[in-house]
């Protein structure tokens, strides 16, 4: 739930820094609608852009969600940026020992791996699709509110329950370690009784031996 809340901001953050990009993707797609051209059609059309490095094309992930409603963008987030810019700094000091066309070959790469995909829905503006995953962070963290007392109820009742078998086996344990009866005199002799019902008595020991002589 916590990495939710974070992914969350963090695409309402993209949406919000790359919020022109966003509004012209939305408004190309959704003209495109508007004109009935086949969804079909609508995707090859984005396809030939982006082969054309169009920009707004470029951001525009395929296949389209055209059955929600939906359109998923590659944003990339503040961090990106200035990874970006840092980068662009070490490039040009290193610029005298490295191979121009390999360098921006790694760049662009790097881009398309550390962008976001971020779903947007076409019906909403740039800043109401930010509003939206602002409003999912905040459910996120309300869930996690109750999910966290929830966790604590159940380990306060699970150590009650443990504390009352600790005690109740303590309690039959005692009973079972009761005292035995008290000996008798002469068990602390050898004994045993005969068949004719007299008790024989035999000394442990000598000293037990002269005792009973």
């Amino acid at each position: 739930l916590q990495q939710t809340q974070e992914l969350n901001v963090t695409k309402a953050q993209a949406i919000e820094a790359n919020l022109d990009r966003v509004e012209e993707a939305t408004a190309a797609v959704n003209g495109l609608i508007a004109q009935g051209m086949d969804w079909v059609e609508i995707e090859r059309l984005i396809e030939m852009e982006q082969s054309r490095n169009n920009a707004v094309a470029e951001i525009i992930r395929l296949p389209l969600k055209l059955e929600e409603n939906t359109v998923t963008l590659l944003l990339s987030d503040y961090s990106y940026e200035e990874e970006e810019e840092m980068g662009d700094v070490t490039e040009s000091d290193n610029s005298d020992s490295e191979d121009e066309d390999k360098r921006k070959s790694t760049k662009g790469n790097q881009k398309e791996d550390k962008r976001l995909t971020v779903d947007i829905d076409l019906s909403l503006s740039g800043w109401s699709n930010a509003r939206q995953y602002y409003d999912q962070k905040r459910v996120a963290a309300n869930k996690q509110e109750k999910t966290e007392q929830a966790s604590t109820k159940a380990l306060k009742s699970t150590e009650q329950r443990i504390q009352a078998d600790l005690k109740k086996g303590l309690n039959q344990e005692k009973a079972v370690l009761r005292p035995v009866r008290k000996q008798l005199w002469f068990e602390k002799f050898i004994y045993f009784i005969s068949s004719d019902g007299y008790l024989v008595l035999g000394g442990k020991d000598a000293q037990q031996n002269e005792l009973l002589y």
